[in-house]
């Protein structure tokens, strides 16, 4: 018998009952232990939910928690304990599942939808839960969604009651008696915890991470989003379904733009002369509009098939509001229950004082924007003695730093590798300033004080869309549109994208594997050497007679199996308080022999070490990509097929490290990417007048229309004709407003959700509808 069918006997005799049958706990094809309820037992013992305490947390508070997670059916299912390097105390990893009527309860409580025998989707009622396909497979809910309803299950463990008060004051936890707090939020203000994540399935892990970087070999072009959406959830699944239709529409502009290359080789033209250029720039804007729109379409069928979708509510509005969100306590208009209140008013306030604070932050990275342009030399006066007749007449010229970019300097322009190192120490200090405003941001939207999560994100995610948006656009408009450089431009475009691109994927994967790899190594040793260090002093501790003997693999210990959720746990203060004096918890959990100093003896300390994902950066990552690619298409054709490499190496390092370098992410429930697609809307509506600002003004292409409008001076540069200024600047208002005419009609033709999907939208508002008509009219029946 094998270590987990062993673990289930072990439990199952520790109930009072028999092993099950199928050697499956809590299987639907099968009875369960003797005496034991189906709806108390998991759907299987696979590990959900990681919880980590600190060195912090005594075993009065572990206890108290225990009992918590028992009363709202949350059932452990195994623990690991490990000593932190150089000390006695020790951390402790809790496994956690669910019981199936646990789950089910939750997900009626989340408005989860699921597939009924009659073939429409239908939110999920426990009480006709066997109308629902497959309700008695284990698998009924995925992964992604156990973790979503068990990770919500936990969210709500509030701290409400005297009882509880009474025994976290007892136990030194601070918090707020007369407020309303979570049990998790109360734990983490107070460092007692420090890791609440889903926990990687190992197997299925590598399985779909070899399948997701095998796309191309498999013959196929798409990620298998369906698995990720199952194993990850929809915020993850969401991400890939948006990388992988962007990557594959890349394509048509990626081959335009060779085509174009092909042309201008033949006919020896530059980006200036080449007519066919403007129109490819009108091409970009087409697509990126029908992009936008057919992403829709493809976005809508994914939540419908996912019982995600929505029309006009948040999926996750159930999780809205945040457990850090302050206010006074009133009665709710709407609900009738208690709940916190704060002043649209003085919110108000405070987005001004952080729109001020962003500002200013802005005008330094301008500044800086400006050092590292004369350092590239850009900014050097000379080249247009029209304008600027004396150096010092260039508002932007610093001739300290320009100097090292003069011709024979240090970073001389001509030079093939010390031209690129001021574009690295751009993209570098682009990269520190990023990272520092993130904390002032974070900071500045909890200061604000949000009262759901959406409110919160949306906040966040405007702050750093718009100051990382100004770092890798305000010196390409700066170049395009003050300097009017079409040569500088295109430089600059086709260097910082190269280089940024790369670092992503440097910085994403292979530097943090690098560096977890050596973490890991160096704490090995930290480990080896503390034992050799004590071993002559170290006494054998006393044994415990009710310990158990330690198994072939003691990292984890299958546990009793809870009941389900019943009445609220009420603990024994001073019970608490005594066990906390009088006994270690290392007596009740297996202990690794202390030679066992890899890592791998310890599998859920090592996944509760790792980095957290954070999905914004791959968001906005890829926003700031399409924005290469649309808003100066006309002075960089070739952005779109960077773009397109790019996102076949980003598919393959985002599994790498969803899979190796992170924990496994929060399960969302998404029916859209949300506020990105909006940013995306909005660069393609600027884009319409950047590409015909360059058309027109910055590069020499509406010369090739209209030579009488222009003038080439002593110094080779493009000047206003003498009299047609106005038409220049007319030409380039008209044709702004007719691609933004056209692009309104390319977008109100195309629906945003497909024909089959609005029609099952229909059939189910029939069939709802027909449900409620039978019912209101049994109800007369019974009273007639």
């Amino acid at each position: 018998m094998g270590r987990k069918a062993s673990a289930r006997a072990r439990v199952s005799r520790q109930r009072g009952g028999q092993p099950s049958p199928s050697g499956r706990a809590g299987a639907a094809l099968g009875p369960g232990p003797r005496g034991v309820k189906w709806q108390d037992l998991p759907p299987d013992e696979t590990p959900v939910l990681l919880v980590r305490f600190t060195a912090k947390a005594s075993a009065g508070v572990i206890k108290f928690v225990r009992e918590q997670l028992l009363a709202h059916g949350l059932l452990i299912v195994a623990e690991e304990r490990r000593r932190v390097v150089g000390s006695h105390e020790s951390t402790l990893c809790l496994a956690i599942t669910a019981t199936r009527a646990t789950l089910e309860e939750e997900a009626e409580s989340m408005g989860f939808v699921k597939l009924t025998l009659d073939g429409t989707m239908e939110d999920f009622v426990v009480e006709a839960r066997d109308d629902f396909v497959g309700i008695e497979r284990p698998d009924f809910f995925t992964q992604g969604e156990r973790a979503q309803l068990v990770q919500s299950e936990l969210e709500f463990l509030r701290v409400d009651n005297k009882a509880h008060s009474k025994v976290l004051a007892a136990l030194g936890v601070k918090h707020d008696p007369g407020g309303v707090q979570t049990l998790r939020h109360v734990l983490e203000s107070n460092e007692l915890i420090d890791c609440v994540a889903p926990m990687h399935d190992e197997v299925v892990r590598e399985e779909l991470m070899w399948k997701t970087m095998r796309i191309a070999l498999d013959h196929t072009i798409f990620s298998p989003v369906q698995e990720l959406r199952d194993y990850y959830g929809e915020g993850v699944a969401f991400y890939f379904v948006w990388l992988d239709f962007l990557t594959v529409w890349l394509c048509v502009p990626a081959a335009a733009s060779a085509l174009l290359y092909g042309v201008r080789y033949y006919r020896n033209d530059t980006i200036d002369t080449c007519s066919l250029t403007p129109f490819y720039g009108v091409f970009i804007f087409i697509w990126a509009i029908s992009y936008l729109r057919f992403y829709q379409r493809h976005e809508a069928r994914c939540a419908w098939n996912w019982g995600t979708y929505s029309e006009g509510t948040d999926p996750n509005q159930h999780l809205a509001v945040r457990p850090q969100f302050e206010g006074q306590l009133r009665v709710s208009p709407v609900t009738g229950r208690t709940e916190k209140y704060y002043p649209h008013s003085l919110r108000v306030g405070k987005y001004i004082v952080s729109g001020c604070v962003t500002a200013v932050l802005l005008v330094g990275a301008f500044f800086v924007m400006i050092c590292s342009l004369n350092l590239q030399g850009y900014i050097q006066p000379a080249h247009d003695r029209v304008r600027w007749p004396r150096d010092e007449d260039h508002p932007f010229y610093i001739g300290s730093i320009a100097q090292y970019a003069e011709p024979g300097a240090l970073f001389d322009p001509a030079s093939d590798f010390m031209s690129l190192v001021p574009v690295v120490l751009h993209v570098v200090t682009i990269l520190i300033l990023n990272g520092q405003y993130r904390k002032v941001a974070e900071r500045l939207t909890e200061w604000e004080n949000h009262e759901t999560v959406i409110a919160f994100q949306d906040s966040l995610i405007l702050k750093r869309f718009l100051w990382e948006a100004f770092d890798a656009f305000i010196g390409l408009c700066y170049l395009a549109f003050y300097e009017n450089n079409m040569l500088k431009l295109r430089d600059e475009l086709m260097m910082v994208f190269s280089v940024d691109t790369f670092r992503r994927i440097l910085c994403e994967c292979v530097i943090p594997m690098t560096l977890k790899f050596v973490e890991r190594t160096l704490e090995d040793r930290a480990r080896r050497r503390a034992k050799s260090q004590t071993t002559s002093d170290r006494a054998d501790p006393p044994k415990n007679p009710n310990r158990p003997a330690p198994g072939p693999e003691p990292a984890q210990k299958s546990t009793q199996l809870r009941q389900r959720k019943g009445k609220e746990a009420s603990p024994d203060v001073d019970a608490l308080l005594a066990r906390d004096r009088s006994t270690d918890l290392m007596d009740q959990i297996f202990e690794h022999d202390e030679e066992d100093v890899d890592n791998s003896h310890f599998p859920m300390t090592a996944e509760a070490g790792l980095d957290v994902y954070e999905q914004f950066d791959d968001l906005l990552e890829m926003t700031i990509q399409f924005g290469y690619v649309t808003l100066f298409a006309s002075a960089f054709p070739a952005a779109a097929v960077i773009a397109v490499i790019a996102n076949v190496i980003e598919i393959r390092s985002d599994a790498l490290k969803l899979a190796r370098v992170c924990r496994k992410p929060r399960s969302l429930r998404r029916a859209n990417v949300g506020t990105w697609h909006t940013l995306m809307t909005a660069i393609v509506c600027i884009s319409a007048l950047t590409n015909c600002l360059i058309f027109g003004v910055t590069s020499q292409q509406l010369m090739q229309f209209a030579p009488n409008w222009f003038e080439i001076d002593a110094d080779g540069e493009q000047q206003f004709a003498l009299g047609f200024g106005r038409y220049i600047v007319l030409t380039v208002f008209v044709v702004e407003r007719l691609l933004v005419i056209l692009g309104l009609l390319v977008f109100m033709a195309i629906p945003p959700v497909p024909e089959d999907v609005t029609e099952a939208i229909k059939h189910r508002a029939f069939v709802w509808a027909e449900k409620s008509r039978k019912a209101r009219i049994g109800a007369r029946s019974d009273t007639n």
